[in-house]
């Protein structure tokens, strides 16, 4: 509780084969819905027993890491990213269904890249338009 974590994954080419640019991101970005959301008492209990706190034992740190999980937090439901991107969802035998985020990631930048390039379509028709007139 308290401390942050820095996530990195090895991204270098020497470990890579059979790469393909993505395509079509934009279409799959848009179903995606993105909710606001409170964790219930269910998923604190999990986050509480994952630690390995013992109740009992710490009832402090217990109290610090289920108040970290309060408030109004973003993000998506599992169920819903797995309809359209199943890869980027895990299942785990106790938790249930979790997001590797960093899989959206690739998705997202080529969304913006298929999205920036339809306005810059769109302008130049549009200059050639005001052009004419």
């Amino acid at each position: 509780v308290g401390s942050q974590t820095f996530l990195t994954s090895i991204s270098d080419e020497r470990y890579k084969k059979n790469v393909n640019s993505l395509s079509g991101s934009l279409n799959e970005i848009t179903q995606l819905n993105p909710v606001s959301f409170e964790w219930n008492e269910d998923y604190k209990d999990l986050q509480v027993k994952k630690s390995g706190i013992i109740e009992e034992g710490d009832s402090e740190t217990v109290q610090e890491m289920r108040a970290y999980h309060n408030g109004t937090q973003v993000g998506f439901i599992a169920q819903d990213v797995q309809k359209v991107f199943p890869g980027a969802v895990k299942e785990e035998e106790e938790e249930g269904l979790s997001i590797k985020y960093p899989e959206l990631t690739a998705h997202l930048v080529k969304a913006m890249q298929e999205q920036q390039k339809t306005i810059e379509d769109l302008e130049a028709r549009l200059q050639q338009l005001e052009e004419k007139s």
